[in-house]
C-alpha cells in the first residue's frame, strides 16, 4: 500500500486565522528583546517572549537557555565558543 502524502501549506493556519506582524517598536517586542538580552545564555540565537493578559499585565516572561548551567562553563561557553 502507496502512503498518502499529507499536503499541508505552510505556515499552516486554520481557517479564518491570519497572521499579524507586530513592529520592533511596539511596547511588548520591545520587552520581549530586552528579556531576551538580558535572561537568555544562548548568545547564538537569544530569544525572549512575554505573556501578556488583557489588561496589559504581564503575565510570564521567558527566554531562552544554553545546556549549560555552571556558571564558570557558561562565562567559558559564552567567551569562547560563541
Amino acid at each position: 500500500m502507496e502512503k498518502e502524502e499529507c499536503k499541508i501549506q505552510y505556515p499552516y493556519l486554520p481557517s479564518g486565522r491570519k497572521l499579524l506582524y507586530v513592529p520592533e517598536s511596539n511596547k511588548y517586542m520591545s520587552l520581549a528583546k530586552n528579556v531576551a538580552l538580558t535572561e537568555s545564555t544562548d548568545r547564538l540565537v537569544s530569544t525572549g517572549a512575554v505573556i501578556i493578559d488583557k489588561d496589559d499585565n504581564v503575565l510570564s516572561k521567558g527566554a531562552n537557555q544554553s545546556a549549560i548551567k555552571n556558571s564558570f562553563l557558561l562565562k567559558t561557553h559564552k567567551h569562547w565558543c560563541i
